[in-house]
């Protein structure tokens, strides 16, 4: 029997703690994301903007962080089942990795409607503060730049979008 195609993303979006200097960053987060590159590139994080932009959206704006609930909520997950099924060992596996770390896994759709996240207790309570939370969704046309949806557009996963590079667009205090 053939496997049913599964459409979504497996994001592992990983927060840094907001007391760390660039210096304990890793070397990944700590290198020109968010500017133009020496070779006159416009990067991702740039391109990012620019499409928040495009879509109307303010940087002053406050956007809507309240979760997809009851009937509405039930059918996107019903909808992801099979995304879910295969998507939740994998999430595990990666977990058992990073436990005790301060991060987070999240599950997302294919427009950014966080699924089911994973991550430490005291880690998914700040997630949580942060609309990360099952039912929100980060698209880029809703929240604007920010590490779920710049991936979803670039259809490349990030493991990583520094905290100090994402902010624009009506993400204000709550950024993944």
């Amino acid at each position: 029997m053939a496997t049913p195609a599964v459409e979504g993303r497996l994001n592992a979006v990983i927060q840094t703690p907001s007391h760390c200097g660039s210096s304990e960053l890793p070397a990944f987060a700590q290198h020109g994301v968010g500017t133009i590159s020496a070779d006159g590139q416009i990067t991702m994080i740039e391109q990012s903007h620019q499409r928040s932009e495009a879509y109307g959206l303010d940087r002053n704006m406050s956007p809507d962080y309240a979760p997809v609930r009851g009937d509405a909520l039930s059918t996107v997950l019903d909808r992801n089942r099979s995304l879910y099924v295969h998507a939740l060992p994998v999430m595990e596996t990666l977990y058992e990795q990073i436990i005790n770390t301060h991060n987070l896994i999240v599950l997302t759709d294919s427009n950014g409607l966080i699924l089911h996240s994973l991550g430490d207790s005291d880690f998914m309570a700040k997630a949580d503060r942060v609309a990360l939370q099952t039912g929100v969704a980060w698209s880029e046309e809703s929240k604007g730049t920010n590490a779920i949806g710049t991936a979803l557009v670039e259809r490349h996963p990030r493991s990583s979008l520094h905290h100090a590079d994402v902010g624009t667009h009506g993400q204000h205090d709550r950024r993944p």
